[in-house]
């Protein structure tokens, strides 16, 4: 005996025969989604190229986090001017909205849309002697071919869902839920504030023994919800929610469903149709590029190149070769366990500063960045703490003022500050400072900077009309100063501060031939120099003495003084030795000397 049934209930509450005029929208009703696993829309029109259709889908029926937007295409009017969509139902509701995005009234519009198991439309079947279905489905062909249907049965959870807001560090936890005969765990999160979402699994149902964690960033979710899909290998699970942001949640929506059939994989591809991958993970967050290959293949990679900064280890004597210091009424920089402190002492306006003493020189096309480790134990009075990458009039660092956490970009000894509140990387608005130790990095190049925390981007700060700096050759520096009328003993702890480089130490140098008497500017700013290379035998003695300077002979390179009628011409002395202001060269006698540096 052949019977047939439809496999999809059709929505009467998301259907339409009304036509739309210019500019209108057919919107539907919330309808549950829970028995089926696939929403399909049908639509025909004379003027379908100018429809646009939003299949809506929300976890309470007042909020729709999740939508997906289809324009019909031109293949539309070849199949008469129909088209139809399948999407996964991914919450426990849904709705249909249609825009007349056109400039004339539709008409012949039909739109009709069900909640079915599979999408494939009417299905006939055989039944055997006991009622039992054989199913028969329609292919393209037109004719009818033995086949089998699965039942996704998607069961939203109550008890692992919650709707209410939480402070600053509180949690939801959610009740046990069997997982048995089920392959996924779907979740889906949208709130204002930072939040740790953890998919614990039971084998016992009393040790959580598997557990997954992800990071819901709300400032890289204030468009859409975020959703995770975990595959099911426990016996239960739970849900819980923690609460990472700076405030108590002004809104804050999360459901959870598990799912018979499903693949823990991206619910979408990427925007050129590719499978997405975690590629982009071993880059930090929110650089907002890509990995990249070179036109023969290669995947192009970068050296890190440390350019300034040294360990300070356990010695209490600061080595002068590599810091500089200055204290202010009773400041005090004292290195030693691995660390060096920085403290105003209980003096009235005292203050500390350490301080690279040496430059990070940039090169272009390369990025500097700066990287430290430092503890910012909480302030007693008014007092101000930076560290970074920055000079008296230029560069990038942190700043706080006692509590609130800021980060300057500093151009001719003037300060662009953007406080806690109005950061936008990808740790969001917000971020609550704290007494321990985090790693601090600043990265910049000759229009951008980007300031990140622990690995994750704060915030970006981009020159778009003008550079964020007069330099970008940077000293590493930290320093603590009290306000005029505070006597509190206030402190930072550096445990290790450095300047880099990503790409090489080296550059390809240049020469200069210099045969005359006086002084001679072979670059301004930072460089290194590589050797000198004497070749005249004349019989006048020659005193070539460098310094790194733009003209002002100090501080001293190196002073060379080259006897007349030296039987070993021609011959070059190496040096190596880096500069950061300049390279200034002053000759004696007008014996030829070509100078090797970048």
């Amino acid at each position: 005996m052949q019977v047939t049934k439809a496999v999809g209930v059709v929505d009467p509450n998301n259907s339409s025969t009304t036509n739309l005029a210019a500019g209108a929208s057919f919107i539907g009703a919330a309808a549950t989604a829970q028995t089926g696993g696939v929403i399909t829309v049908f639509m025909h029109c004379d003027q379908i190229l100018s429809l646009i259709l939003y299949i809506e889908q929300s976890a309470d029926a007042v909020n729709w986090d999740h939508l997906l937007t289809f324009p019909p295409d031109l293949d539309a009017i070849l199949e008469n001017n129909s088209e139809s969509w399948s999407v996964r139902s991914l919450a426990p509701y849904y709705r249909i909205r249609v825009l007349n995005n056109g400039l004339v009234t539709t008409t012949n519009f039909r739109m009709s849309t069900r909640l079915a198991i599979d999408g494939n439309g009417a299905v006939s079947f055989l039944v055997d002697d006991d009622g039992h279905a054989i199913e028969a489905t329609q292919e393209a062909d037109g004719a009818y071919h033995l086949g089998v249907r699965t039942t996704q049965a998607v069961y939203a959870s109550t008890v692992n869902s919650w709707g209410s807001n939480l402070p600053v560090n509180a949690v939801f936890v959610g009740t046990l839920e069997t997982t048995l005969g089920v392959a996924a765990i779907q979740v889906a999160m949208k709130s204002d504030q930072n939040a740790q979402v953890i998919v614990d699994q039971t084998f016992d149902g009393t040790n959580w023994d598997v557990q997954d964690t992800y990071s819901y960033l709300s400032a890289s979710s204030a468009n859409s919800a975020n959703s995770w899909t975990t595959q099911a290998v426990g016996s239960a699970y739970r849900l819980r929610v923690k609460n990472t942001g700076t405030a108590t949640s002004t809104f804050l929506r999360v459901g959870a469903a598990l799912c018979p059939i499903l693949e823990a994989v991206p619910r979408a591809l990427s925007s050129n149709g590719n499978f997405k991958v975690a590629v982009d993970e071993l880059l930090p967050n929110n650089f907002e590029v890509g990995v990249k290959a070179t036109p023969m293949g290669q995947l192009r990679i970068a050296e890190t190149s440390r350019l300034v900064g040294a360990a300070f280890g356990d010695s209490p004597v600061l080595d002068t070769s590599f810091w500089g210091s200055t204290a202010v009424g009773t400041g005090t920089i004292v290195p030693g366990n691995n660390q060096a402190v920085i403290r105003t002492g209980t003096t009235i306006g005292s203050s500390g500063t350490l301080f690279s003493a040496r430059s990070g020189r940039y090169v272009g096309g390369n990025t500097n960045f700066y990287r430290a480790v430092v503890e910012v134990p909480a302030a007693v009075g008014a007092c101000i703490k930076r560290w970074g990458a920055y000079s008296p009039t230029d560069g990038f660092f942190f700043e706080t003022n006692g509590s609130d956490l800021a980060v300057v970009s500093r151009k001719a000894s003037v300060d662009t500050r953007v406080v806690s509140g109005s950061f936008n990387g990808a740790q969001g608005n917000w971020y609550a400072l704290d007494a321990n130790a985090h790693t601090y990095e600043i990265y910049w190049t000759n229009k951008s900077a980007w300031f990140s925390v622990d690995g994750a981007v704060l915030h970006k700060a981009t020159g778009a009309t003008a550079p964020l700096v007069n330099t970008n050759t940077l000293p590493a520096r930290a320093v603590v100063f009290n306000a005029p009328a505070n006597n509190g003993n206030n402190s930072l702890e550096v445990r290790t501060s450095t300047i880099n480089r990503l790409g090489p130490l080296g550059t390809d140098p240049i020469y200069k031939y210099i045969a005359s008497t006086g002084t001679t500017i072979c670059k301004y700013g930072a460089g290194k120099l590589h050797r000198i290379l004497f070749h005249d035998v004349s019989a006048a003695a020659q005193n070539v003495t460098i310094s790194d300077s733009q003209g002002n002979f100090s501080p001293i390179i190196g002073n060379t003084v080259i006897a007349n009628q030296n039987p070993f011409y021609p011959f070059g002395m190496e040096y190596g030795a880096p500069f950061y202001t300049g390279l200034t060269v002053v000759t004696s006698a007008a014996r030829g000397i070509t100078v090797i540096y970048e």
